[in-house]
């Protein structure tokens, strides 16, 4: 894995206004909606042994797919669109970079290109996410241990 040098060299992405989402920000499904508490996955689906994706987990995490829903409804976009405008509102730089096989789910991503939280929406938006207590970690256990903390 690397790691940043001691001494700057390079600046940051933030510096040079550039900036990526290397995970899909529609943790693999789970904003979308379509998965729920009682949604179980197999060996040979990527997210059978995932931390968040537990049973324990999928439960405990289901106030944040409810809050999505409510802040979609609001904004009379689909959930998957508003996982989208979160991350495009935060900063002009955030490149979200949605996942799928789906020509139908591309559609529903491109809705989202047009539509923008209002400044006192994010805060409004944040305060509420920052109340939910979620669980599970995004990588398996041996990636996690592979990654410099």
């Amino acid at each position: 894995w690397w790691r940043e040098p001691e001494t700057k060299i390079f600046p940051t992405l933030e510096e040079l206004g550039i900036g990526f989402v290397p995970y899909c920000p529609l943790g693999r499904a789970f904003l979308t909606g379509v998965i729920n508490e009682s949604s179980r996955f197999k060996q040979g689906d990527r997210r059978w042994n995932l931390p968040q994706f537990t049973p324990e987990a999928l439960k405990h995490n289901m106030p944040l797919v409810a809050l999505v829903r409510k802040w979609a409804e609001r904004k009379g976009i689909t959930p998957a669109q508003f996982a989208l405008v979160w991350m495009l509102s935060r900063k002009a730089w955030i490149a979200p970079i949605p996942g799928t096989t789906n020509p139908a789910h591309l559609d529903d991503f491109l809705g989202a290109a047009t539509v923008r939280l209002a400044p006192y929406e994010m805060e409004e938006f944040d305060k509420e996410y920052a109340a939910i207590d979620l669980m599970g970690h995004r990588a398996d256990p041996f990636t996690e241990s592979q990654i410099d903390k």
